[in-house]
C-alpha cells in the first residue's frame, strides 16, 4: 500500500512536470516562429528579409534561443511521457519517445541554418565577398531551408502523435476527446509536411488544419499540469 501511495505521487509529479514543460513548448514554439520567423522572412524577398533581420533589434538571435529552450523541453517531455506510459505499453512507449527524440535530433541539426545566416550576416567581409544582394540571398535560402528541416521533423512528430494518442486513450490518463485530438494532430502535421515537403506548398484547408494540433496539445498540456489524477497513468492490463 506505501509502495503504490509513493508509485502514485511519483506519477502525479510526472504529468505536472510532463505538462510545464509542455506548455514551455506551445510558449516557445509559437512565439518563435509566428511572432518572430514569420514576420521578418519575406517570402521570395531577400533583400527585404535582410532589412526585416537588421531592424529586428535582436529579435532574431532570441528566436534562436527559444528554439534551443523548445527543443530541451521536447526532449523533456518525451522522456517524462515514456516513464508515464511505460506502465501501459512499454514498447510503444519507447517507440513513441524514440520519435519524439528524432524530431528533436532533427530540429536541433536544422538550428544550424538560422546559425549560418547569422554568422554571414555579422561578418563585414561576406558582405564585402558577396554583395549585399547576394548576401541576402543566401541568407533567405538558409532561412527556407530551415523551414523545410521544421517540415522534415514533424513527420517524425505526427508519428509519435498517433501512438501518443494510442497511449492516452488506453491509459485513460486524459479525456478522450483529447486522445482523439492528438490523433487529428498527427494526421495534420504528416499531411501538411508531406505536402510541403513533396509539392513546396500545401493547401489552404490543411494551413487552417493547424489550429486542430494548437488546441489538442494545449488541452494535454493543460490536463498533465492540473486535470490529471496521479492514479491515471498508473493503469495496468
Amino acid at each position: 500500500m506505501v509502495a503504490l501511495d509513493q508509485e502514485n505521487r511519483s506519477n502525479k509529479s510526472i504529468t505536472r512536470l510532463a505538462g510545464l514543460f509542455y506548455l514551455a513548448i506551445i510558449a516557445l514554439g509559437i512565439w518563435s516562429e509566428m511572432a518572430v520567423r514569420e514576420m521578418l522572412i519575406a517570402p521570395d524577398s531577400g533583400p527585404q528579409t535582410l532589412a526585416n533581420i537588421m531592424a529586428s533589434g535582436g529579435l532574431f538571435s532570441l528566436s534562436l534561443a527559444a528554439d534551443i529552450g523548445m527543443i530541451l523541453s521536447d526532449i523533456a517531455v518525451g522522456i517524462l511521457l515514456y516513464l508515464l506510459f511505460r506502465q501501459v505499453a512499454p514498447r510503444v512507449a519507447l517507440a513513441a519517445m524514440i520519435l519524439r527524440l528524432t524530431q528533436a535530433i532533427v530540429l536541433a541539426a536544422n538550428l544550424l541554418f538560422q546559425v549560418a545566416a547569422m554568422v554571414l550576416l555579422r561578418g563585414e567581409h561576406f558582405t564585402e565577398a558577396f554583395g549585399a544582394e547576394k548576401l541576402a540571398w543566401a541568407v533567405q535560402a538558409l532561412l527556407e531551408l530551415q523551414g523545410q528541416g521544421y517540415d522534415l521533423g514533424l513527420i517524425f512528430f505526427g508519428i509519435n502523435c498517433l501512438l501518443t494518442a494510442w497511449l492516452i486513450l488506453r491509459s485513460g490518463i486524459a479525456p478522450r476527446l483529447v486522445g482523439l485530438g492528438i490523433a487529428a494532430s498527427g494526421l495534420v502535421y504528416l499531411s501538411g509536411s508531406g505536402f510541403t515537403l513533396l509539392t513546396g506548398d500545401q493547401p489552404i484547408v490543411i494551413t487552417f488544419a493547424y489550429l486542430i494540433p494548437l488546441i489538442a496539445e494545449l488541452a494535454f498540456a493543460i490536463w498533465l499540469l492540473v486535470g490529471a489524477g496521479p492514479k491515471s497513468a498508473a493503469r495496468r492490463n
